[in-house]
């Protein structure tokens, strides 16, 4: 069973004439091929929609095992299917979208706001809500967001990330303490059920996020050398470590000609070396460039440091922690031309 697709919504917000896109990610980690992962996506993303501020949308998804090169799979579509209008006086309802042809709430009687040219919300954050009070369903600006904490793991072995929640109704966020806003009961009342939601399917263990494994035992470096190819070799204690595994090295410390004492702490990439080593690492950033000059140059090691195999597991979430709000600047969305394009010949 694959152990590291990972799937992301891209979503788009319109602000007067220019849009903001943004992207979320999550690991989904009982998901037996690319197909299932999408799926299970899809369920995320509906939820997930429901969210979202009348012009904000999720316009596509994408799924792919982290480990294999261009597998990915990708799913096209908008959510939610609905519409914020306003009549010529200004006054809004929601509807499916787009209308139905010959509906009340069709051109001859309402005219589309326009927003994006996608006026997207979602009717059930409207249930109850004053008409004059439904601009208040019109997404935030994108830059303002939840922060909210995800948890997973067991004890003893816990981790956490920040999730930041975009694309708001801005009835919601117009406070910059606790959420939601209580002067907008019956708006707060309905978002809050779907965040529920929301965060319910996320902890029921089909979604997670990627972490380190914190099982994997930091091991003592029990030498350092460095060969007439200036690769540095380092004998490393039961590290049980293969070509291509992430290494961390830490805790070494030399002194050097002027006196001072440096300690080195890398992220490495195994090159060559198996078992306990000896081991040669990437030599391609300038702290490994340090240790060839040091041994080199004849200074002693005070302390020879530990190593651990860095191990990306998935840890399913167990907890979705509304946290503040949050700001936060995004830039164009996902696949949409940067800049000046060459015209086509």
């Amino acid at each position: 069973m694959p152990t590291n697709i990972q799937g992301t919504m891209f979503f788009v917000e319109a602000v007067g004439e220019r849009e903001y896109g943004w992207s979320e990610s999550h690991a989904l980690p009982t998901a037996n091929d690319l197909k299932e992962a999408l799926n299970k996506l899809a369920l995320l993303a509906i939820a997930r929609a429901k969210l979202l501020g009348a012009g904000a949308y999720i316009n596509y998804m994408r799924v792919s095992d982290v480990g294999i090169f261009r597998d990915s799979q990708v799913a096209n579509g908008v959510w939610p299917k609905a519409a914020l209008i306003f009549d010529k006086q200004g006054n809004g309802k929601v509807v499916p979208a787009p209308p139905p042809p010959g509906d009340p709430a069709d051109a001859t009687t309402w005219t589309a706001q326009p927003i994006g040219g996608v006026p997207l919300g979602e009717p059930g954050l409207a249930k109850g809500v004053p008409a004059a009070d439904l601009s208040d369903l019109l997404a935030d600006q994108p830059d303002v967001a939840v922060l909210v904490r995800m948890e997973g793991g067991t004890a003893p072995f816990k981790t956490r990330r920040s999730m930041l929640l975009r694309g708001l109704p801005d009835g919601i966020t117009w406070t910059d303490t606790d959420l939601p806003d209580v002067r907008h009961g019956i708006l707060s009342v309905n978002w809050l059920r779907y965040f529920d939601d929301y965060t319910t399917l996320l902890t029921k263990g089909d979604y997670g996020m990627f972490g380190l494994d914190q099982t994997s035992p930091h091991q003592l470096v029990t030498g350092i050398a460095v060969d007439a190819n200036l690769n540095v070799k380092w004998s490393i204690q039961g590290l049980n470590a293969n070509p291509g595994d992430r290494v961390r090295i830490s805790g070494v410390k030399v002194r050097v000609s002027d006196g001072s004492v440096k300690t080195y702490a890398e992220t490495l990439t195994v090159e060559t070396g198996t078992g306990a080593g000896p081991f040669v690492f990437s030599t391609s950033n300038e702290r490994t460039k340090f240790v060839q000059s040091s041994f080199l140059s004849g200074n002693p090691v005070l302390s020879m440091g530990q190593a651990q195999v860095q191990r990306v597991v998935i840890f399913p979430y167990t907890k979705a922690v509304p946290r503040h709000w949050a700001k936060k600047d995004t830039g164009a969305p996902f696949d949409r031309p940067r800049g000046r394009q060459k015209p086509r010949r």
